[in-house]
């Protein structure tokens, strides 16, 4: 213990060295969280600064949870308005106890392109653990220097408190310094880290790949992903991507896919989380494979290193623990209400623009399959079988005859390109059918008429007979949503039943106004440790904390 303190005490001396007058400048993303420390389970919120030159809005921003051997344990996205956002974090239930490195980067690829940046350390505590002696943790961490000797205060009426009481506290900045953009917490408990910098540098990952730059995520973020041949084949040319995401107002696009398999989209202004659909497609019906890039950075073979606990910081995290599983049965979810999939940018109409028919079969009689249904309700769409099996043709508006080639065929926004998998479909299955009688151009490639199917709720299992097709549960930018429940003041309920809140305040600093703050705390007990950080025009880091007493 007294060796590894003495390691990270040297690397701080150092670090000073380089930073004229104690103030750290940051260059880059930096993300401020609620606390510096939480169980498994709980919903850390964060805020980040330094996102940009403040100019714009748009920037997409990726907060990742880094695990002691450098790992993805969990991320989200979150768009910024003037290089500043927030959002909130699930931390899983099944994390390990360690020490954990938050952490904002711009561009999906940022972190593993040789970018080194600051990350923020999180305690995690799995929810049941029954004891915890000691922590493992990233070896050799470079701290980033504080600021905390400086001129700036805390002030608060008294040192210690009882359950339940106000707490009134002001801030000082030091002299000559003021804060850009900024945030003041409350949290009760110490993490084993506080009386240090909460930040450390994280180095990069690998070389920038100066052959394949990309754009900047504006409003929206990359997918990328490679197509795959089978094994001992080389992959046909010409070979696409097409992706679907289904729903009222279908989502379609496709990219044609690189000599070595990779492949991109572009998902702009999409919020929530989307079932997407990825098909690969070759000129001769080729079976591939589609692999999506997860974006995770792979576990490297780093050192842990660990960090014994006090029997005092023992305790306390069994008291946390204890309290958590108490405010789980007491208390409802702690993530905010987001809604379902959104997608902003969405046009007005379907990717195939306005049908000139749409067919609703619920207001006719019931037909027991689609050769029914297109010999009874679908005008100028022939649904015949040739041998053993079914093929679907459209007429076309223009030259009075069928298509010489197939029209799109769509179920619920996804191409199909098996006719036999309409069979099937019963009149009751069907939401509505759009027909559209001519040609299409979309980008590139061209569609002889389309057939768009919506089925209703429920009848997704047809998707099962489909070849080369591919399904992902894929989170995209988080819903804005404000904080709850932390701006200070207490929840609102029946006083006999157990206020368990270990994040009393997390609120924004608005520049230019007093710094005058006040919040209520719970019935739990220990140090609550008061602190502002924030940037200053200059791009400092300002970091003060002060610590209460709660018995």
């Amino acid at each position: 213990m007294e060796m590894m303190h003495k390691r990270v005490h040297i690397i701080i001396v150092l670090m000073f060295a380089f930073v004229a007058g104690g103030m750290a400048q940051v260059r880059g993303p930096l993300l401020i969280a609620d606390r510096s420390w939480a169980l498994s389970g709980d919903t850390v919120r964060f805020m980040v600064t330094g996102a940009g030159d403040g100019s714009g809005s748009g920037k997409v921003v990726h907060v990742r949870l880094l695990s002691p051997l450098g790992r993805t344990a969990t991320q989200v996205m979150v768009l910024t308005a003037g290089g500043a956002g927030q959002g909130y974090m699930v931390i899983p239930d099944s994390l390990t106890s360690g020490v954990y490195r938050l952490q904002a980067a711009i561009g999906s690829g940022a972190a593993q392109r040789g970018d080194t940046t600051i990350a923020r350390l999180l305690t995690v505590y799995h929810r049941f653990a029954e004891e915890v002696t000691a922590l493992p943790l990233p070896d050799g961490l470079l701290f980033w220097p504080s600021s905390e000797g400086s001129r700036g205060l805390i002030g608060v009426e008294r040192e210690r408190y009882a359950p339940r009481d106000e707490v009134l506290f002001s801030v000082t900045l030091p002299e000559g310094i003021v804060l850009k953009e900024g945030v003041v917490s409350a949290t009760l408990g110490e993490g084993p880290f506080d009386g240090q910098s909460p930040f450390v540098l994280l180095p990069g990952n690998g070389e920038a790949r100066a052959e394949d730059p990309l754009p900047a995520e504006e409003n929206g973020f990359f997918i990328e992903g490679r197509v795959i041949a089978p094994a001992g084949e080389s992959l046909p040319p010409r070979s696409m991507v097409l992706l679907s995401i289904p729903g009222e107002q279908p989502w379609f696009d496709y990219c044609l896919v690189g000599s070595d398999g990779r492949f991109r989209f572009m998902l702009r202004e999409t919020f929530g989380t989307a079932e997407v659909y990825l098909r690969a497609i070759a000129e001769n019906d080729e079976v591939l494979t589609v692999e999506l890039s997860d974006g995770l950075l792979p576990e490297h073979d780093g050192q842990l290193a660990h960090l014994p606990l006090s029997a005092e910081m023992s305790r306390l995290v069994k008291d946390m623990t204890e309290a958590g599983s108490y405010e789980k049965i007491f208390s409802a979810r702690q993530e905010p209400t987001a809604p379902g999939l959104k997608i902003l940018s969405a046009p007005p109409l379907p990717f195939y623009g306005e049908p000139e028919q749409r067919v609703i079969p619920g207001d006719y009689v019931d037909l027991p399959d689609f050769r029914e249904i297109s010999r009874e309700l679908l005008p100028a769409v022939k649904f015949r079988q040739h041998g053993t099996h079914y093929e679907l043709q459209i007429i076309s508006e223009e030259d009075n005859k069928y298509f010489g080639k197939s029209p799109l065929r769509l179920i619920n926004g996804i191409p199909v390109f098996d006719d036999d998998l309409l069979f099937s479909l019963k009149s009751s299955d069907i939401r509505s059918i759009d027909l559209i009688y001519r040609e299409r151009i979309f980008g590139d490639i061209s569609f002889k008429g389309v057939v768009a199917i919506l089925l209703n709720d429920g009848m997704e299992q047809w998707i099962h007979g489909e070849k080369n097709l591919f399904r992902f549960t894929l989170p995209c930018l988080q819903w804005p949503v404000s904080p709850e429940g932390v701006n200070g003041v207490p929840p609102s309920g029946p006083r006999h039943l157990p206020d368990l809140r270990r994040v009393f305040l997390f609120d924004k600093v608005v520049p230019g106004e007093p710094l005058h703050f006040r919040f209520g705390l719970s019935d739990l007990k220990g140090t609550v440790v008061l602190r502002v950080e924030g940037l200053t025009p200059e791009g400092d880091l300002v970091q003060l904390t002060r610590k209460i007493s709660v018995r």
